[in-house]
């Protein structure tokens, strides 16, 4: 369903902020703003509420009210409200039933949401454009785009993260130990043991460097964990894709951006080699010994 100009407005009665009920009858005689909102606290829906909160006076002189309007729960409203002091309600449309009448769930078609769904997990390797606001997805589209672009694109590219050629060994060597297999086997092909400890090696120390970047983040500027770690996850890939915090985060935050970012571009492990600035071949081996795993 959605609302086309002249059309009567929905009515509505929700809970909102302040233990407060609101309908649309209660704005009867004066203009109204309605505000759909994706989700609180979230960098862009935070950004565009304050700007909504700044400009009052400007709304006063026109005796208009504005009402924001999402489907987080009551509580989290009075959480966000109280830590930004809006001076307009926020109301709870927890089934969206509210949001679906005024036509503001999903806008796209299903024509534009395949092409907009293939585009942003091509752009999300390494090019870094994006159809749709980054800062207005929900958490479970920020981790999938994470994952795609820690994993990056091919090797010999212009991108980061640890290339898909490092994840397609990882899952053969998982798939090779599930079978009880002793050799990493692919299409008739035996897979050095080197090049799986060089697998392995390139994903730990990628992880452990998108971990502590996104702590560091998290402990400097205030981050929300999936913020944090899109941000890190995004400058490790070379992505460039943001949820909108990248101009508000400290100088410490910018300066682990760049680091994690040179990292993700030049290898972790060349990064790794390169910070400990030697290598050699032992002349000898220790005797095996065989700790209890899992």
């Amino acid at each position: 369903m959605s609302v086309s100009v002249g059309d009567p407005a929905p009515d509505f009665t929700l809970a909102g902020t302040n233990d407060s009920m609101h309908s649309l009858g209660d704005f009867a005689g004066q203009p109204l703003v309605l505000i759909f909102y994706p989700g609180d606290d979230t960098p862009v829906c935070t950004r565009q509420l304050n700007s909504y909160n700044d400009g009052l006076e400007r709304f006063a002189e026109v005796d208009a009210q504005i009402v924001g309007i999402s489907a987080q729960s009551v509580s989290s409203h009075d959480t966000f409200s109280d830590k930004h002091g809006f001076g307009f309600p926020l109301l709870a449309d927890v089934d969206k039933e509210v949001a679906g009448r005024y036509g503001t769930l999903g806008p796209l078609g299903w024509g534009d949401k395949v092409v907009n769904a293939w585009f942003q997990g091509v752009t999300s390797r390494t090019a870094g454009f994006n159809t749709i606001d980054i800062g207005a997805m929900n958490e479970t589209t920020l981790l999938g785009t994470s994952v795609l672009m820690f994993i990056g694109a091919g090797p010999a590219s212009t991108s980061g993260g640890i290339k898909v050629t490092t994840f397609a060994v990882l899952a053969c060597v998982i798939w090779a130990e599930v079978r009880g297999e002793r050799d990493v086997n692919v299409f008739r092909r035996r897979l050095p043991l080197s090049m799986v400890r060089q697998a392995i090696a390139i994903a730990l120390l990628s992880v452990g460097f998108v971990v502590v970047a996104s702590l560091v983040l998290m402990a400097s500027d205030g981050l929300a964990l999936i913020d944090a770690l899109f941000e890190s996850t995004s400058a490790f890939g070379t992505v460039g894709l943001s949820t909108g915090v990248t101009g508000s985060i400290s100088t410490l935050g910018h300066l682990v951006l760049v680091a994690i970012m040179l990292c993700g571009r030049v290898g972790p492990l060349t990064f790794a080699t390169a910070i400990v600035l030697r290598h050699r071949s032992r002349l000898y081996r220790h005797a095996e010994e065989r700790p209890i795993i899992g």
